[in-house]
């Protein structure tokens, strides 16, 4: 070799090694930014973050909650510095966790609280719900990552059904094959790069730096039955950063299974694996009538014949599964009615539930590395009619009545003590942890006005479903939610709108402008209400309007 390729090799050498050894200079003297111990308390009034730095009225510095929610220990501050009893719990997810469409004093995250309380009376417990609105796994690890800066001894993760939304975010995903993914995560590896990252920006990137974009366009909904694949692809990824991120802080970790309704809540979209002709898809419409028609006359046998022999021709299609699901159940074929209603789930091409796939995922991920799992799932089997999950658990598709929070709560809190997350518990921890519930449910008192708004916001989900499905169910269950809303708030706003929007959709145009009437008493500054009763009037209101709009926004009628 010329000396002139030396000087080459060398030139290129020099700055790898320069900074491989800067590297090992700094771990050998434990300087890590990132770590733990050092964390600075000025992280979490980053632009973004779920909480600020404030001064209570006593002079201690604390951060406030900034995640909303009408519930006073929601809202608790966050002492700092961290009291020598105190232990911070922190869960998060999407609104199931945050008690949608309630506050978040009837989410499970509360009654934790109370029985861990109960177990351990020498401790000082806060269990912080950071649960927000239609978060995915991508999210809830770039909150997990602030939640270090508070010094948390566990972490509660509850996320799965928004996942469909990370298939139509830019998010990005962690691929082996992406080479822009393992240089920018081998970079972020050295010690080096940390410390020049701390002294330029001062806190740690956000979740999604890290990750390079791949896969498909992410664009609309619903998506094709065949990225299944790929949504569990990425959710995988949030589960492994969220496991990198609390096993490098030393944060003991659970996962929760995520549960929803399974029986009482039809696909959103069924998508055929090969596109049909016009004549074929006639055909197979009207055997899926001639199914749900055998069904209402309880001849289950006759309508699962029909399902199996649609579902021989195309095994992706999800209403199929379903009604074979209903079929089973009304047979009493209950594990086989669990099959189908699961795979009518991973068939949906809108999966705005968490589907037994992505359970199934979560729980294989956890066995590998050892992580905690609160099975909120079979937890609620196990007192369910049948062990089928329905209206009976569920307000709408996902989130649980208020009663459930507290079975939620219960099996997370088994999940916690048996984990070894907390101090070990007296013998009696059960009965202990069953009197603090019991004592929380006495003290929660759900008030008029908030029971109206949850029912008003249960019913708009209910009519937000009918965009994609027509439900005889889906109208009678919206229009009883809506009674009841109007019957705790005679005066709420929108509650007879949206009433009038079911009797326009079923058909009575009458009753529906007697609805818009009222309301335009009873809240006139509703501005949707008097469009609606103008485009009735001029005879240019459809149903077809009502749906594409989702119940929403109607179009300003021209002058």
């Amino acid at each position: 070799m010329t000396t002139r390729r030396w000087h080459y090799l060398v030139l290129i050498l020099m700055p790898v090694v320069f900074f491989l050894l800067l590297d090992l200079g700094l771990r050998l003297a434990g300087i890590n930014p990132y770590e733990k111990e050092s964390l600075s308390p000025r992280l979490p009034a980053s632009a973004g973050s779920l909480y600020e730095k404030s001064v209570l009225p006593d002079g201690r510095e604390a951060y406030v909650c900034l995640a909303g929610g009408t519930d006073p220990r929601r809202l608790q501050p966050i002492l700092t510095p961290k009291p020598e009893n105190a232990f911070y719990i922190f869960v998060s997810g999407g609104s199931a966790p945050g008690g949608f469409p309630y506050s978040g004093r009837v989410a499970f995250p509360q009654w934790l609280q109370s029985g861990l309380e109960a177990v351990y009376p020498d401790l000082s417990f806060h269990v912080v719900n950071a649960a927000l609105p239609g978060i995915t796994i991508n999210t809830v690890a770039a909150v997990v990552l602030e939640m270090l800066a508070y010094q948390p001894d566990a972490v509660v993760i509850y996320s799965g059904n928004n996942e469909q939304r990370n298939l139509n975010e830019g998010t990005t995903v962690f691929r082996n094959t992406d080479v822009g993914s393992r240089l920018l995560r081998l970079c972020w590896n050295l010690r080096s790069f940390q410390v020049l990252h701390y002294l330029i920006v001062g806190r740690r990137p956000s979740f999604d730096w890290k990750f390079a974009v791949a896969g498909p366009e992410n664009k609309g909904a619903p998506r094709s039955a065949d990225e299944l694949p790929y949504l569990l692809e990425k959710y995988t990824a949030g589960l492994k950063e969220i496991f990198r991120i609390t096993s490098e802080a030393h944060v003991p970790l659970v996962f929760c299974t995520v549960p929803v309704n399974e029986k009482d809540w039809p696909p959103y979209v069924s998508i055929h694996s090969q596109p049909l002709t016009e004549p074929d898809q006639a055909r197979w419409m009207d055997d899926l009538r001639r199914a749900a028609q055998r069904l209402d006359s309880h001849r289950p046998r006759e309508a699962g014949d029909i399902c199996r022999r649609l579902l021989d021709q195309d095994s992706r299609y999800a209403l199929a599964h379903f009604l074979l699901g209903k079929a089973s159940e009304q047979m009493g074929q209950y594990e086989a009615a669990r099959e189908a209603y699961q795979a009518a789930l991973d068939e949906d091409g809108l999966r705005l539930r968490a589907c037994g796939a992505l359970n199934r995922t979560l729980l294989a991920f956890c066995r590998s590395r050892s992580i905690p799992v609160a099975d909120c799932v079979s937890a609620l089997r196990r007192d369910a009619a049948n062990g089928l999950l329905g209206f009976d658990q569920f307000l709408d598709n996902c989130h649980p009545k208020p009663a459930v929070h507290r079975d939620l709560g219960r099996e997370v809190g088994r999940a916690l003590i048996q984990s070894g997350a907390l101090p070990p518990p007296p013998e009696d921890w059960p009965s202990r942890f069953e009197s603090g519930l019991a004592r929380y449910a006495r003290d929660m008192i759900i008030a008029d006005q908030e029971q109206a708004l949850a029912c008003l916001n249960t019913a708009k989900a209910l009519l937000e479903g009918i965009t994609f499905r027509m439900d005889a169910e889906a109208f009678r269950r919206a229009e009883e939610m809506l009674a009841l809303a109007l019957d705790a708030d005679p005066a709420l706003c929108t509650g007879h709108f949206y009433l009038g929007i079911i009797h326009f959709l079923a058909g009575d145009p009458g009753l529906a402008r007697k609805q818009w009437q009222a309301e335009l008493e009873s809240c006139p500054r509703f501005p949707d209400t008097r469009i609606a009763l103008d485009l009735l009037d001029s005879g240019r209101l459809s149903r077809e309007m009502l749906l594409q709009k989702s119940v929403f926004n109607l179009p300003v009628p021209e002058p």
